[in-house]
């Protein structure tokens, strides 16, 4: 017996849980990501949803499973963010991750395993994970963790450019390019087209 697509799902609520969308499929089978009404988020199997299995996110039977013990962690917090700007359209950050196409590997849907990987690899409080390849997914080889204050200066608000085929956040470009951010982003202010900020050679 074949379950209902996906359109007819979003929004369903079963126990606790809301449904918000669909995620990678594992192993065949199909996983969502569901809401907790106490705001908690969570990966989990349709057929145990749907079976009555699991009814929240642990608050209530503490279901089997999602007995992580991290909620409410830093770590945690950092995990739910990054599943809800890959698979939550209403996510203010989703334009920029799931709107393009960049996905959570299926592994790192299971909350444990992403807390092991980043445990051992350098994570502390002071950390935020980032993409190495900005048009990457989220995935034991292209992530990292880095301080929060450089993260500010790589944030999805920085402009976003694709030139010749590559896209690149404009840091990035300078980088690439060799010249100073600043003076990339006071050429785009004046108006200066990609090209010309880009191909334009600097005066000494």
């Amino acid at each position: 017996m074949g379950y209902p697509h996906l359109p007819d799902q979003i929004g369903m609520v079963y126990g606790r849980l809301t449904i918000v969308s669909e995620v990678e499929k594992l192993k065949g089978k199909r996983y969502f990501l569901c809401e907790c009404q106490c705001g908690n988020i969570g990966i989990h199997r349709f057929e145990d949803i749907r079976a009555g299995k699991i009814v929240s996110c642990g608050c209530f039977n503490k279901e089997k499973g999602f007995k992580h013990g991290l909620s409410g962690t830093r770590i945690y917090n950092t995990w739910k963010s990054m599943v809800a700007r890959c698979n939550v359209p209403t996510c203010d950050s989703f334009e920029w991750y799931g709107g393009r196409g960049i996905k959570v590997c299926s592994e790192w849907l299971d909350v444990s395993v992403f807390h092991e990987w980043a445990t051992n690899n350098g994570y502390t409080d002071g950390l935020t994970i980032e993409r190495k390849n900005v048009n990457g997914d989220y995935c034991p080889e292209n992530c990292t963790w880095i301080p929060l204050q450089e993260q500010a200066s790589n944030t999805r608000r920085s402009r976003i450019i694709t030139y010749r085929g590559e896209t690149m956040i404009l840091k990035q470009w300078a980088d690439h390019l060799n010249i100073k951010r600043a003076t990339l982003s006071n050429r785009f202010h004046l108006g200066w087209s990609i090209e010309k900020a880009f191909e334009t050679p600097l005066r000494y």
